[in-house]
């Protein structure tokens, strides 16, 4: 097998960047809502792509946990697609969400060892459509820490300081 075909796991050369996301990835998180109690949640990310053109599909779910960390209700469910860009650029298109629908920002490749991405992250605003002007409500983070998919998403309304936040850790099934 190349380099380049370990390098871009399946995906079209101009999303190289987001090789690193390719699979299926389930854990455990927690919802930090301002000034109340955080909640456990269980979440799976599943991120792939045919390699014809330069995007991936994107579909999450996530469940509430309870005190025995039995899965209870879905909460939260999201799908669309990572397009790629020149200077890894990234932009995510959400196709079933209540939050914003479209998320840019740009990759930064941290770990490459024998053609494989080892770390890297990420940062996406929330873009409101009709303006094109990037709101302070919305912030995803992503990031590859120790063979690990780590995500921080913080929201609120615009204007204010009381944020609330989710984060996950996931391992690659």
């Amino acid at each position: 097998m190349s380099e380049e075909v370990q390098l871009l796991a399946g995906v079209h050369p101009e999303i190289a960047h987001l090789s690193w996301m390719v699979g299926t990835w389930s854990g455990i998180g927690y919802f930090e809502p301002f000034g109340a109690e955080h909640r456990k949640f269980e979440e799976v990310i599943e991120f792939s792509s045919t390699g014809e053109k330069p995007e991936m599909q994107f579909r999450a779910k996530s469940w509430w946990l309870g005190e025995d960390d039995a899965r209870g209700e879905v909460f939260r469910e999201e799908a669309g697609l990572w397009v790629g860009g020149s200077s890894n650029a990234v932009r995510l298109e959400l196709s079933a969400t209540t939050d914003h629908n479209l998320w840019t920002g740009s990759t930064i490749v941290s770990g490459l060892q024998n053609a494989t991405i080892t770390g890297a992250h990420m940062v996406l605003q929330a873009v409101d459509e009709a303006s094109g002007i990037l709101p302070t409500a919305g912030t995803r983070t992503y990031g590859l820490v120790n063979e690990q998919l780590m995500s921080v998403f913080e929201f609120g309304i615009e204007g204010s300081k009381d944020i609330d936040k989710m984060w996950s850790q996931l391992r690659r099934l």
